[in-house]
């Protein structure tokens, strides 16, 4: 959420995907309580497929070009992946 605020402005978006099985029951409580300011979306076997989603959580970059530039399983490190995220922004 902090990237968000961060870097919106230099073309940064952020959509999380949530596979829980109890849906919107379940991620709309959780949205509320984290106070996120960025859409989250239900996935489908599709979009699993489509972005190999085999772990959780899983973070990916996304280019302006829609290819995957950065793909992470687990918990990132904040400073590497804003690194990372800056690069693909342009904030060398």
């Amino acid at each position: 959420m902090e990237f968000v605020t961060k870097y919106e402005h230099s073309g940064l978006a952020v959509i999380g995907v949530s596979t829980d099985r109890e849906g919107w029951t379940i991620v709309k409580p959780f949205m509320r309580e984290m106070q996120m300011n960025y859409p989250v979306v239900l996935g489908d076997e599709n979009l699993t497929k489509r972005y190999n989603l085999t772990a959780m959580p899983l973070t990916l970059l996304i280019d302006r070009e829609g290819k995957v530039a950065v793909s992470h399983a687990g918990v990132v490190d904040k400073i590497d992946f804003e690194n990372q995220l800056r690069a693909l922004l342009g904030h060398v």
